[in-house]
């Protein structure tokens, strides 16, 4: 080798190491500690933080950067790189570690700090435990009904996988699972169709059954899943009949949807047929219900003789009825929140084939209408009357008559001692009686007054009048209801001279039908009552019947009545078609020695709505007979004439 080569290596030589002592002089020179991390994290938590310091010795660095490695678990790093001045100087820097749900075991990793140019990256090791943490949830997908099965999720919400979940249920029905005794790992979810069995009538009310999750570890889970009620047995079925309108209207002192007691109700429901099919024997049914699903209509005083339902009959395709449910809230109601609820459904096809309870008009989901029922809270109001009563139910001149009714706290307030008066100006009555024994909020006492009908009396509704006081301190009544009740009493026979001296029996009677209306069957209920000291064989007959009415039969005619006792008779009749407003009949009864008692009884009788096609002469038939003749007469006359005339 020449000269001038060794002095050219010499010279790279020394550039060399020129430059590589200028590289070492300008690089960082990093130590960590004061390393922060947690012991354990839950598997859910998602991330943790882990924090150190920084410490340079050597030149400035512009861009510290930061890896993670794990070798244990499944995260990712999140930390930006930082820059850092000339040493010595100290940072303190944070990233944040994130994983995934459902693990199990440790976290194990280190995160490597790398200066960007010393070739010696320092490493921060970190080693977390994940909390064992089994957990389980099931949640309702889908729900029960009388016609669908149920769905629910079944979800491992741990980090412990399971290898055996058994599911089971109690409540008020049986279910059958689609899947069960099946594995879970950690995260897994599993879908479960729940087929409910020995279901039986639901009602408006509601079943419900508690199904439990229990893992193989001992872990468990609940869910209340609860089947809709509805007031159709089967839920809604069908779809040929359509509820389209349920019209509330109180008659009384409350709202029409917040009652008070004693109001008169009247719940108007209209069925459409929307099928292609006429609907037999189609019922409408009424209910109100409390937030337990208990039925309380039967409480309810219904006017209508079918009470809380109505049989339609058919109704045919394209076509609606309308019927009307018309009852009192009684004064013993419990006040509270109800829900009204209507349906209508085929007894013809079943109510498990054709039923509906859905209306518009409700204002819950279209199931059902909230009603609340309150007590009185006018001080002025707080004692009511109700089931008012005579016996006889109608009285004559000289006669004993017993008076009953039902005196209510209807109030808000407990009364300890409550009068309550009976006065008549043309009875000459003016009597009280005291409750002395507490009447509290809700309870009742049943009264009787006795007053005799004046022999001066004449036939005619009389007025009574019934009032109370009540809220009684020191000897006070402080409180009198603010108007009196005013009850009729019909006076009817007097004048009447009777064929035996002695009476042998006290007749009274009621309309047993609805109501009397032209061409249809009348039902009268008469009560005997036996005045005399032993016992005797009565035969009963009616008369004076024959202007409005056939009798069609009476039933018993002949009784034996007990001395004091009393017996009913039923009277049919069929009224006339033409018929129409006040009339009267008289009840004959007879005893075995020939003694006689009679009453007249009067029967208010509505029109029929078919008009008349008939002419009504009235009492001048025999004019009008005369005068349609002088017609034809003059008519046959003008003809004979044109007819010579043309001649």
């Amino acid at each position: 080798m020449n000269s001038k080569t060794k002095i050219f290596g010499l010279f790279a030589f020394s550039l060399l190491a020129l430059v590589l002592v200028s590289a070492l002089g300008s690089a960082a020179s990093l130590t960590i500690d004061n390393v922060n991390y947690p012991a354990t994290v839950s598997h859910d938590d998602g991330s943790f933080d882990i924090s150190f310091d920084i410490t340079n010795a050597g030149v400035a660095d512009p861009a510290i950067g930061f890896v993670l490695s794990m070798t244990s678990g499944d995260a990712t790093l999140t930390m930006s790189n930082v820059p850092i001045a000339d040493g010595p100087v100290t940072i303190s820097v944070t990233g944040t570690i994130n994983f995934p749900k459902y693990q199990s075991g440790n976290l194990v990793g280190k995160v490597i700090v790398d200066d960007q140019g010393s070739g010696g990256p320092k490493e921060v090791p970190f080693s977390i435990s994940i909390n064992a943490e089994p957990a389980l949830e099931i949640s309702q997908t889908q729900e029960i009904t009388p016609t669908q099965d149920g769905k629910i999720e079944v979800k491992n919400k741990g980090n412990i996988d399971w290898s055996d979940v058994d599911l089971t249920s109690a409540g008020d029905f049986d279910v059958d699972f689609s899947s069960n005794n099946f594995n879970l790992a950690a995260g897994e979810t599993k879908i479960v169709t729940v087929t409910p069995t020995n279901l039986g009538d639901v009602g408006f009310g509601s079943k419900s059954i508690t199904i439990t999750a229990t893992a193989n570890d001992g872990t468990t889970a609940n869910l209340v899943m609860s089947l809709a009620g509805s007031f159709c047995k089967a839920g809604e079925v069908g779809g040929n009949l359509e509820i389209t309108d349920v019209r509330i209207d109180n008659k009384g002192e409350g709202k029409d949807d917040e009652w008070k007691l004693l109001d008169i109700i009247e719940v108007e429901v209209t069925v459409d047929n929307n099928g292609d099919d006429d609907v037999n024997d189609v019922f409408v049914e009424f209910g109100l219900f409390d937030s337990a699903g208990k039925n309380y209509v039967g409480d309810l005083e219904f006017e209508n003789a079918d009470e809380e339902e109505y049989d339609i009959g058919r109704i045919r395709d394209g076509s609606d009825e309308t019927i009307t449910f018309s009852f009192k809230v009684p004064a013993d109601f419990e006040d509270g929140s109800y829900r009204l609820v209507v349906k209508a459904y085929s007894d013809d096809l079943g109510e498990d084939e054709e039923c509906t309870a859905l209306s518009n008009d409700h204002d819950v989901e279209d199931k059902y209408t909230n009603i609340d029922i309150q007590r009185e809270d006018d001080e002025g109001r707080f004692i009511a009357f109700d089931n008012i009563e005579f016996t006889p139910a109608e009285g004559t001149c000289g006669e004993r008559i017993l008076m009953t009714f039902d005196a209510y706290n209807v109030g808000d307030e407990d009364q300890d001692r409550v009068k309550i008066t009976l006065k008549s100006s043309e009875f000459g009555i003016d009597e009280f009686y005291e409750i002395t024994s507490d009447l509290d909020i809700g309870d009742k006492e049943t009264i009787s007054f006795e007053f005799t009908v004046p022999q001066d009396a004449t036939d005619k509704f009389y007025s009574l009048r019934l009032s109370a006081q009540y809220d009684y301190k020191n000897g006070n009544y402080k409180l009198v209801l603010d108007d009196d009740v005013t009850v009729s009493f019909r006076v009817i026979g007097c004048g009447v001279t009777p064929i035996s001296g002695d009476r042998i029996a006290i007749i009274s009677a009621v309309l047993d039908s609805d109501e009397a209306v032209a061409g249809e069957e009348l039902v009268v209920r008469a009560t005997i009552t036996n005045v005399k000291s032993e016992s005797a064989i009565f035969s009963v007959d009616g008369f004076g019947y024959q202007s409005w009415a056939s009798l069609d039969d009476v039933s018993p005619r002949s009784i034996e009545i007990a001395s004091g006792e009393s017996k009913d008779v039923m009277f049919t009749f069929t009224i006339d078609e033409d018929a129409e407003g006040e009339e009267s009949f008289d009840i004959e009864v007879r005893d075995s020695a020939g003694n006689l008692e009679t009453r007249e009884i009067a029967v208010n009788i509505a029109g029929t709505s078919t008009p008349s096609t008939r002419f009504n002469l009235g009492d001048n038939a025999f004019l009008w007979i005369i005068g349609i003749v002088n017609v034809i007469l003059i008519i046959l006359i003008i003809v004979v004439a044109v007819r010579v005339a043309s001649k």
